[in-house]
């Protein structure tokens, strides 16, 4: 956005530094930190004896096509080769597409070949719905929203047909692989979770900022039935979200 754009190194690098406290103080030991590379990232997890993994974020929507995605991809791909297994692998990175049509095809899958030759993942949001890069944008102006009045129970809920491509495209494109993180699914149909468990075989859910934004807790049960493993994790505090894995928990 134009207010991140605009911020100092130094806003920047506090802010990291204020994440990883309110995380550490509500018992956070694992940090995945999704934005653009920086001086000091790596370092603030570091010395604040957490593990991180810094997920470099890519999206070229509308901003020069393939050059632009490449050029993304180039330093994200840099810092990833000087940060990735730093601090005794207590530090690791990934590229991270900001949702499914973030990047252009050809380049989707130049990232997921850089990945396998770092060693490491694509960690990549699917099924989120179809107007969430807008939503993504507007969303932390919006204030703190109660997330009583979307709380669901028994099996968690999620549309009975997908409200976009996302996990058709991907697999099209080659990169439903074991070397994908999927993430919050909420708007997929059930056949969709399941080939992401078969394909993928893992997936992170993030039932509190998942139900701000959508309405719908990500697929925990139905994934697991697939066969897939399923991490919880938490939401920014910018979403109205805490750092607490309990909530999460109760929340899936």
């Amino acid at each position: 956005s134009k207010v991140a754009a605009e911020r100092s190194h130094a806003a920047v690098l506090a802010g990291a530094r204020l994440a990883a406290l309110e995380g550490l103080k509500a018992g956070t030991t694992l940090f995945c930190d999704v934005g653009s590379p920086f001086l000091g990232w790596a370092e603030t997890y570091e010395r604040a004896g957490a593990r991180a993994c810094l997920a470099l974020e890519l999206c070229a929507d509308g901003q020069g096509g393939a050059q632009h995605a490449r050029a993304q991809l180039a330093q994200a791909a840099s810092f990833a080769r000087q940060y990735h297994g730093a601090a005794g692998r207590r530090v690791l990175c990934q590229l991270a597409p900001a949702h499914a049509t973030a990047l252009p095809d050809e380049v989707l899958r130049e990232a997921d070949a850089i990945a396998k030759r770092l060693g490491t993942s694509l960690h990549v949001p699917l099924a989120e719905g179809p107007s969430h890069a807008h939503e993504k944008q507007q969303f932390a102006s919006q204030g703190r929203q109660s997330a009583a009045r979307h709380r669901h129970t028994g099996s968690a809920v999620f549309a009975a047909a997908s409200s976009s491509s996302d996990v058709e495209r991907l697999d099209g494109a080659g990169v439903l692989s074991p070397r994908m993180l999927a993430a919050h699914l909420t708007h997929c149909s059930v056949e969709e979770a399941a080939t992401v468990a078969f394909k993928c075989g893992r997936m992170v859910c993030v039932p509190t900022s998942a139900t701000l934004r959508a309405g719908l807790a990500g697929p925990v049960r139905e994934f697991r039935a697939a066969g897939g493993a399923c991490g919880l994790g938490t939401g920014s505090a910018a979403e109205g979200c805490s750092h607490s894995l309990w909530g999460e928990a109760r929340a899936a």
